[in-house]
């Protein structure tokens, strides 16, 4: 794989479900992560949902930026031990 940066993932919508699924924007090698950005008036990560702007190698991490006008909801199992960092 090459060590090029990541590209931005962008999730838009008046509600935004991940379900069992993830928005990931990482890299390996050199390469830096994207960005992953989350914009809606409600935001669910259910069930091992999740988002990821992370690097496997020495490029840097990426951002997460979510905004919702109305709520943010986090629930349900799955998701890895120490998964969410500031």
């Amino acid at each position: 794989l090459g060590g090029g940066d990541a590209g931005r993932v962008t999730l838009l919508g008046g509600s935004v479900r991940l379900d069992d699924a993830q928005a990931a924007s990482s890299a390996t090698g050199a390469g830096a992560a994207g960005s992953v950005r989350v914009d809606g008036a409600r935001v669910e990560l259910v069930r091992g949902g999740r988002l990821d702007a992370s690097t496997a190698g020495s490029g840097a991490g990426g951002r997460i930026e979510v905004t919702a006008s109305g709520s943010i909801g986090i629930s349900g199992s799955g998701a890895a031990p120490g998964a969410v960092t500031g």
